[in-house]
């Protein structure tokens, strides 16, 4: 006769092993969601910037390199131009 106490902890373990999976997954959606719409609304910034009101931006690749460098010291790696949303602004 199977011991009914290790049987219900088992239960338990695998039930809690399931919200953890369960957890993890839900906070990566939400991290990727907020990094998304925060990388969206970087390039958008960008854009609204260089633009000025005009439907095409006149020399972007300049305007990239100074926030560039400029975050890199003030937030540290990745905000090289090329890291940054909008690679292919013209």
């Amino acid at each position: 006769m199977p011991n009914k106490s290790v049987n219900n902890y088992s239960i338990l373990l695998s039930d809690i092993g399931t919200l953890l999976v369960e957890g993890r997954k839900k906070s990566f959606q939400q991290v990727n969601t907020i990094l998304v719409e925060t990388y969206w609304n970087i390039g958008r910034r960008i854009v609204e910037h260089e633009q000025q009101g005009k439907e095409k931006a006149q020399n972007g690749s300049r305007l990239l390199k100074k926030p560039g460098q400029d975050l890199k010291r003030q937030i540290g790696k990745g905000f090289n131009p090329s890291h940054l949303p909008i690679k292919g602004l013209p």
